[in-house]
């Protein structure tokens, strides 16, 4: 019996790129979406990694150079207290007033666990960008023309979707 070809693995999305159908629940105009901010926790991030840890999970609600106001849920123990703590608060404020070139009014408020559904941090978008990536590829890959021919000729259905040149499988 003769053996059947090798198969060669489909490429159904570029890593690292979300796909054109994602759709991420924050409003654009919304302090988390805005370049500087991001700009600002990733520039924080290569300076002071544990603090730029700190800013992608606090809630930002204000962002600007005449005040800066970020919120930590309570619930989520580890920020809220690490963030409140003297050395930590004020790396915040020395880092809000390099990026600025100024002194800045910072306020850091502890946040009710409702109040975090309604503002999302850093983090949480990194998370929900992920997720609906991975979504997209295994939708991508189960109705690609190549995976429905395979399945309608071998039988079964798709079990496992690996993203390739990826970090994430699923």
């Amino acid at each position: 019996s003769a053996e059947p070809p090798p198969v060669e693995p489909v490429k159904v999305s570029s890593p690292g790129v979300p796909p054109a159908d994602v759709v991420v629940s924050v409003p654009s105009d919304s302090p988390v979406a805005s370049e500087a901010w991001r700009g600002f926790v990733d520039a924080t991030l290569q300076e002071n990694p544990f603090v730029g840890s700190l800013l992608e999970h606090a809630r930002v609600i204000a962002f600007a150079a005449d005040a800066v106001k970020v919120g930590f849920v309570r619930s989520e123990t580890f920020f809220w207290e690490s963030a409140s703590q003297k050395s930590n608060a004020d790396a915040i404020i020395a880092r809000v007033h390099q990026h600025f070139g100024r002194a800045v009014p910072v306020d850091m408020v502890g946040l009710e666990d409702d109040a975090g559904a309604e503002l999302a941090s850093l983090a949480e978008l990194k998370l929900q960008l992920e997720a609906a990536r991975v979504a997209n590829i295994e939708r991508d890959a189960a109705t690609h023309p190549a995976v429905q021919m395979a399945v309608s000729v071998l039988g079964g259905d798709v079990q496992h979707v690996v993203a390739l040149g990826g970090e994430t499988d699923s």
